[in-house]
Parts: C-alpha cells; structure tokens; sequence
C-alpha cells in the first residue's frame, strides 16, 4: 500500500458490512424524524449520542456526556433515570410507557412522552448502555387535558345557582389551565336575573370574573367595571353571532384601532387572544376572553373549537343560574308582600317582625309571621313555615295566613284554631297533585294574648317554642305542648297558658334562626337564641333594631333556610281602664248596654260587647243574664 501511513484498512465479512450500514441508515432515518428523540444512554446514563434539544430558545442540540438532569426538571429526570436504571438492570423493555416531562428552561409547560427503552449488550451479552426513543404524544395529551376540562366545566359550573359564582367558577377552571389570563364580562341585565338584549356589546356588559385574581390586569379590565365599547368590526359581528375567534396581538391591535386603547386592554405579554360568546337559548348573555402571554403557544383552531364547546356548556349554566335568580326574586317579593307591616303598635303590645330570605341560591320555603288585632283589645302572634319551597310554597302561606287571619276574629281558643287549620291543609293536600301530596304541609304557633287578664294562651302546631324575656332581663323558652304538624288532620292540639308582666318580650321565629345545619342541634341553637335576647332586649331599644341585631348575630352569611322573628313588647289595660255589670235576661236591656254605667268614662270612649270574652256571639241566649265586660280605649 502506498501512501500516508494514517490510513487503516478494515477487512470484515460481507453480512456484518451490510448489517452496519443499515443500522446507521435506520439511526439517520430516526434521528431526522422533529417528533421522535433518540437517545444513547452509557452504563452510568450519561447521554453518548441524540438527535434531542436542549429546550432552549436557540435550539441548540444536546451534546455528548449532558445528562439528562442537564436538561429536564430535577424530579423528571430522576423518575425517568429510574426506569432507564431498571431496563439496564433487568433487560426488560418498556414499551409504550408515558412519560410528563418539563424542560429545565422552560418548566411551566408539561410535554407528554411515549418511552420506549431497550438494553445494549456487546457480543459477549454484557449491558453496555440503554437506547431510548421518545415520542411526543401532543394528540393524545390534549385530547386528555381537554377531556379533563370538558368534564370539570360540567361538574363544576353551576353547581351554586348564583350567576356570578358561576362564572368565576369558569373562569377559574380556564384560567390558568387553558389560557393564561380568563376574564368574564356578562350583560348587566343577567346579573340581576333578566333576560339581556338581543345583541349586548360594550358598554351595557360588565366584567364579573378574572383569573387569576392575583393577576396585574391593564387598567382596562378590572373587576366590576364595565366593558369599553368598541368599534364596528366583521371579527365583532362574528362573536356576537355565536362565533369564537381567535386574534393575533396585530389582528386584535387593527380591530381596536387605537394604541392607547389597545395598551389599555391588553395585558403584558398578551400576544394571543381568544374570545367566546356565551350564548343559551340563542341569547348571548355575554363572553368569556382567554389571552396566553410570554412564551405560551399561540390558540390553535382545534382550541377554538374545544373553546365553543366549553363556553356553551359555561352558558348554560350561568343562563339556569340568571332563571332561578329572577325565579327567586320574584318569589321573595311576593312573600314579603304577603308579610304584614313590620311593626305595629295596638293597646296590647307593639310588634316588630324582621323577615330573612335564604342564601347561596336556596329557595323561598314560605316562612311567615302576624299579629292579629282582635276584639277586646286582644293580640293574636302568629308563625308559621310551610313544607316545601318556590312559588307553590309561598302561595301556600299566602292562602293559611288569609284563614288563620279569618278564624282569628271569631275568638277561637289557639286550640281549636290550629284544628281548623289542620282541616285546611289537608284540603290543599287533596287538591294538590299526587306527586305534592308529601310537600303540603306547614308548622305553627298560634297565641293569643289579652292585656286586661295579662294572661297569653297559645297552642303549637309542631312548631318550635317562643321564648320569654321578662323585664328584669332574664330569660327562658316557654314550655308549650308541641302537637302535630298541620299536615296531620284529626289529632287534638293543647294550649299552654302564661302570665305575663308588662314590659315582658315575647319572641316567636321559624327553625331557620336556630337551626345550622346537620352538625348542628336545634337545641343548642334555641339556647344561643335565649341568651342572645337576654342579651339584646333592653326596654330603651325599639323592637325593630333590636331584630335586625339578634339576625345579624345569630344568622350566618348566605343561610341555608330562610328565617322570620317576631318580637312583641307587652302592654297591660289598667284596672280603671275596665267596667264590669251585670245586664238582665230582658232582650230591651241589650239597647241600654251601650251606654255603659254613668259616671264611669272620663274619656268618653266605651268600647261595648254583649258577650263574654273568648266566647261566640251566637252562644250567647238573652234568656240568662251576663256579664259584660267593657274596656275603655283613652288613647
């Protein structure tokens, strides 16, 4: 051979030749594929050739000796170090074993990787290294990630009733795992439970959600305030007929037209924006605005598209939130207008009732009070709950307040009245549909209080027991019979009969004051209410503060159920203020009893009856001599 002494000639067998030749075809062919990363790994797993990436934005190859902590997160390189260890170890393969990994230079984004791992042996079979092919699944880890989130807006979403939990809780599931900023703007209308305008745009939209909330938002997206119009634009016109778009930073900067503008509306770093109407029933209620910033990919159409579905599913749950807001208000308004004055003020007692809608989106449940002005100068209080909730229970109420207000002026024992009543209520049960029958019903305490005998007579109907505040500040609930529920017909009922002393404070109130809930027992609550009325009723206090201060304290934010007090401060007639004779069997006499014994009004204002107190006119026979009892009004 001639020629520089450098030169080395190989001889080997043909078949070796032609097997080297194509192995180094079949590496060249895999290490040229953008998707697939080969790598050759020593014993040691130090990497010895590979066609991967460092991450970085130069894109500068891997070189030899880098390990693989030189290039993913510390965890992801020591959990797949572990299964490279173990295929060295044993010799068993993986196959197909995924793989969620981050650059060390960019760890906020997961990529998915299908491994697959092989031992090396020389020609003794003895390890020599590991060769590993990856394969970066971006198809199936979307389809995955957006799996995920379709089933969390429709489990999530909605969930409270309220329109604008609702759509922060969208905005929180988008935000930051879909885009990096979420903003949702609603028409005003739909935050108060109505139906929005046909086309609604800036200016009659307001932001009600951003994610994340912790976020530096431009000065033009804060939460709260209303959208900024914008100008007429074929990309607006899109979004206002169902259409989700996505813009460019220069895209979204051509449609806005104005820098100052654009820098008012757009976030730092924003570069890419994608915004979706939220559109129900073929109404759009408002949009949703998704913005990826720094480094974060461009949307993509097949986001888009997954952005469609989501916002749909969003709507729908913010358009039945916005029905039963509206559905809510309207059956509060109607009860409250069912509910009498919240104070008065008669010879007997002044009143003052506070009435408390429930929270966190829970319906009406047709909770009431009342108090009666009955002849004699008597006082009738009155409360109630009915089974059920919505319209159907508020109707209910409206319909026993209407009949107990009725037999209240025929002067029946409380007794006999919750019996009448009971009759009642299963009437409506017979009328109710069959699938109602179990939810008509209601619970009462009927009590009737007379300020010339100083005596309250009062009878319950499965309702919790009033409390008694006297005027030296000591307080208790009144041991009443409890007897059944007015759903329950043909069961008798017990009154329970009390002295009170004037000034004294009789407190009667639904469940919802003392009951929070299944961790919670309704004894424990009605003894926080006994000490809180110790507490708060002082004789200088109207009742009405002193209401609304036992709600405020007793009574969580948002309750589960809705609660009514009535306070009634009582009064007593003086004995100069009653008259008592006896009027003879002679029907002429009847005539005569208006006029009452002389001398005896120093005011001139008799108040007659012609029969006995608590009892019917019709019982009463002109064959037997009564007496009668005549109260004087000065006032």
């Amino acid at each position: 051979m001639e020629g520089p002494a450098e030169f080395l000639v190989l001889a080997a067998p043909a078949h070796h030749v032609v097997d080297h030749e194509q192995g180094a075809a079949l590496l060249r062919a895999l290490s040229s594929q953008d998707r697939v990363t080969i790598a050759l790994h020593v014993t040691d797993l130090a990497t010895v050739q590979t066609n991967a990436t460092a991450g970085t934005p130069d894109g500068r190859r891997v070189q030899p000796g880098t390990r693989l902590c030189d290039v993913l997160c510390a965890e992801d390189a020591e959990n797949l170090e572990a299964v490279l260890r173990q295929v060295l170890e044993t010799g068993a393969p993986v196959i197909r074993r995924t793989q969620h990994v981050s650059w060390r230079h960019d760890p906020a984004r997961r990529r998915a990787l299908s491994l697959c791992a092989f031992r090396l042996e020389d020609a003794r079979g003895r390890p020599t290294g590991v060769a590993a092919l990856y394969i970066e699944t971006l198809d199936q880890l979307g389809a995955r990630r957006h799996l995920h989130l379709s089933r969390e807006v429709a489990e999530r979403v909605g969930g409270c009733l309220d329109v604008v939990r609702s759509a922060r809780d969208l905005a929180d599931l988008l935000a930051p795992g879909f885009g990096d900023l979420a903003a949702v703007d609603l028409a005003h209308s739909v935050i108060g439970g109505e139906e929005p305008a046909q086309q609604p745009g800036g200016g009659d939209m307001r932001n009600v959600a951003l994610a994340p909330s912790a976020t530096a938002w431009p000065a033009g997206i804060k939460q709260g305030d209303l959208v900024p119009p914008l100008p007429d634009h074929p990309l607006l016109r899109s979004i206002r007929q169902g259409e989700t778009v996505v813009f460019g930073l220069d895209k979204f900067t051509a449609m806005v037209g104005d820098p100052q503008l654009v820098e008012y509306l757009v976030p730092k770093g924003g570069h890419s924006v994608m915004v979706a109407p939220l559109r129900a029933h073929g109404v759009v209620l408002g949009a949703i605005s998704l913005w990826r910033c720094g480094r974060s990919d461009p949307f993509t159409v097949d986001e888009a598209e997954l952005m469609a579905l989501l916002a749909s599913r969003g709507a729908l749950a913010i358009d039945n939130a916005r029905r039963h807001t509206r559905e809510h208000r309207a059956a509060v308004a109607l009860q409250q207008r069912l509910l009498p004055p919240a104070t008065t003020d008669t010879p007997a007692a002044e009143t003052a009732g506070v009435y408390l809608p429930a929270g966190g989106g829970a319906e009406v449940r047709g909770d009431w009070y009342d108090a009666i002005a009955l002849p004699s100068l008597r006082l009738a209080l009155v409360t109630g709950d009915v089974i059920g909730h919505g319209m159907p229970a508020t109707a209910t109420m409206g319909r026993l307040r209407t009949a107990i207000q009725t037999l209240a002026d025929l002067e029946l024992e409380p007794d006999e009245l919750l019996t009448r009543i009971a009759d009642l209520v299963q009437r409506l049960v017979a009328e109710a549909p069959p699938d109602d029958h179990d939810v008509v019903g209601a619970t009462c305490l009927y009590a009737a209080y007379d300020p010339v005998t100083r005596r309250c007579t009062m009878a319950s109907a499965g309702h919790p027991p009033p409390v008694l505040v006297r005027p030296d500040g000591t307080a208790e609930a009144v041991d009443v019979v409890p007897g059944p529920p007015l759903a329950v017909s043909g069961m008798p009922y017990e009154t329970t009969t009390i002295d009170l002393e004037p000034g004294s404070v009789l407190a009667l109130y639904t469940d919802g004051l003392v009951d929070r809930g299944a961790d919670d027992d309704i004894d424990d609550g009605l003894q926080r209410l006994t000490h809180a009325l110790a507490a708060s009723c002082w004789p200088d206090r109207a009742l009405e503060e002193t209401g609304k201060v036992l709600l405020a304290g007793l009574v969580a934010e948002g309750p589960r159920d809705e609660a009514t007090l009535l306070l009634a401060r009582t009064r007593a007639v003086p004995a100069e203020g009653t008259a008592h004779w006896q009027i003879p069997a002679d029907p002429a006499a009847v005539s005569q009893a208006g006029n009452g014994p002389p001398g005896n009004s120093p005011c001139g204002g008799w108040t007659t009856y012609s029969s006995p107190p608590n009892s019917s006119s019709a019982s009463w026979s002109p064959t037997r001599s009564a007496t009668v009892t005549h109260r004087r009004s000065c006032g």
